[in-house]
């Protein structure tokens, strides 16, 4: 599933309003333009790629143990987890895509890269969908709080926030598979702020 089919089938009516608010912040909380603080950024964007790389290697992890071990784990929860990883291959090949661009900032590789530590001693399918919840939530935040306060370069905001709205994306879904209702509320994006 690509990335329009997946936002479609998300109904996630509200991030087109949240992305509008959060382009036009982006244009104005941050005065410099163009490309002149562009290292800073790429720090910043290689910390993206690194939380993204170990998300990977964390979904990979659980469906080749936990959800194998696990007999209550539906088909749906295994391929939910494999499309989830996919994006997140695709956020992580974005990033090195730009980090070949610039000299000095090496790729990121997932075979660099280890499961989050919380996933040890997870021994149920649902344990495993509360982590990743918890991890997307954790992924989303960084990238809002990062468009909003910290980044300074066209370039990167919009990688940002290209990716954001991804990471909603799965949060409401896995929130879905947890059986919280109603997926979609304000009290989903009350934890997120500027400067985390």
């Amino acid at each position: 599933m690509n990335r329009r089919a997946f936002l479609k089938k998300s109904a996630i009516t509200a991030i087109p309003v949240i992305a509008g608010s959060l382009n036009t912040s982006c244009e104005t909380v941050n005065s410099v333009n163009g490309d002149e603080k562009w290292i800073a950024d790429f720090e910043i964007m290689t910390q993206a790629a690194q939380a993204e790389a170990k998300t990977i290697r964390t979904y990979q992890e659980a469906i080749a143990t936990v959800f194998e071990s696990d007999p209550a784990t539906p088909d749906a929860v295994k391929q939910t987890a494999l499309l989830y990883s996919n994006h997140h291959a695709e956020h992580l090949d974005l990033f090195n895509k730009n980090f070949a661009e610039k000299n000095g900032f090496p790729q990121v590789l997932v075979s660099d890269a280890q499961p989050d530590d919380r996933l040890t001693g997870k021994s149920g399918f649902m344990e495993v969908v509360a982590l990743a919840l918890e991890m997307e939530f954790e992924a989303a935040q960084f990238y809002f709080s990062r468009m909003s306060d910290q980044l300074t370069t066209q370039t990167v905001r919009r990688l940002f926030a290209d990716v954001f709205p991804m990471e909603v994306g799965h949060m409401i879904g896995l929130k879905n598979t947890l059986g919280q209702s109603p997926a979609q509320d304000a009290g989903l994006f009350t934890n997120f702020s500027i400067g985390l």
